[in-house]
């Protein structure tokens, strides 16, 4: 798609999912996202967590924003949600390590894992 976040390009290219598609979006950020965390994902509606050392960034702690989007439309839906936590990150001096959408194809989440033969 060549959509770059901070690009300045427009997105034209918008796809139309199946109505039960999930998407999962993460912004990763450093340890000076701390003090607004909270206080940002809550305003904005997203999720948070907290690592202490990521598998693919290193040691330190890093805060995650989390959010989801379902239906046809989603992946333009979350596309624009996350460029609007990256503005507002950025307008706090926080610049963003990493950013990800994830197309969700099974998830057994609230569910056991059935027993696989």
């Amino acid at each position: 798609m060549g959509d770059a976040i901070g690009s300045g390009g427009v997105m034209t290219d918008i796809k139309m999912h199946d109505s039960s598609m999930l998407f999962e979006c993460h912004v990763t950020c450093g340890a000076e996202a701390c003090s607004l965390f909270d206080e940002l994902a809550s305003a904005l509606h997203w999720s948070t967590s907290t690592i202490d050392g990521d598998p693919l960034l290193g040691k330190g702690p890093r805060f995650y924003f989390t959010t989801h989007a379902k239906g046809t439309l989603a992946e333009h839906s979350i596309r624009m949600r996350m460029r609007m936590l990256v503005r507002e990150l950025r307008a706090h001096g926080v610049e963003p390590v990493r950013c990800k959408i994830e197309a969700i194809v099974y998830d057994t989440k609230g569910a056991p894992v059935p027993a696989y033969p």
